[in-house]
């Protein structure tokens, strides 16, 4: 058993999608971190399984789907694609995040 490290899916250091929306648990996951070897939290950072972080990135999306019912008839071609558009849709439609309370409110 390894432990267990909080990954951004949608990394904040590349400015794929920001603070404090990436952070949303929609799009993070657990993942196991590295003690002796590499771990999957690594893994995904140094993109050595892409295909598993984009079948991570496409569930984030679809719980992020699920949870705003605005963005169920979202159309997108990839998932990173989608999380940026889902964001600017929320966004307009007056959602806020805030992450010490990891609410999201209607302004």
């Amino acid at each position: 058993m390894r432990p267990l490290e909080w990954a951004h899916l949608f990394s904040r250091g590349q400015h794929i999608v920001g603070e404090p929306w990436c952070s949303l648990p929609e799009l993070t996951v657990a993942l196991c971190a590295s003690k002796y070897e590499v771990g999957c939290h690594e893994r995904l950072d140094r993109n050595l399984v892409p295909d598993l972080l984009c079948e991570l990135r496409q569930l984030a999306l679809m719980r992020l789907m699920n949870r705003f019912p605005e963005l169920r008839y979202l159309n997108y071609g990839d998932p990173l694609g989608g999380v940026r558009e889902a964001v600017v849709l929320l966004e307009s439609n007056g959602w806020v995040y805030d992450p010490p309370s990891n609410l999201i409110v209607k302004r």
